[in-house]
C-alpha cells in the first residue's frame, strides 16, 4: 500500500494449525528449524485473474 496498490487488492487470512507444510502439529516432535516452515507469510501473484505464484516461468 506504501507503493501505491489499493487495499482492495489485499486479502488476509490465518489458518493456525489448519493448514501445516509439514506434520509438526500438537503433540508431535519436531526440530524448531521444520516449526519454521510452519510460521509463513505466502504472496499469491494474480495477473488478469490468473495464479501465476506456481507456474513455472522459463
Amino acid at each position: 500500500m506504501e507503493r501505491g496498490i489499493e487495499r482492495s487488492r489485499f486479502t488476509l487470512a490465518y489458518y493456525g494449525e489448519t493448514k501445516l507444510v509439514n506434520r509438526c502439529g500438537d503433540d508431535v516432535y519436531c526440530p524448531e528449524t521444520e516449526h519454521q516452515y510452519n510460521r509463513r507469510t505466502e504472496f499469491n501473484v494474480i495477473l488478469n485473474g490468473e495464479d501465476l505464484t506456481r507456474k513455472i516461468c522459463k
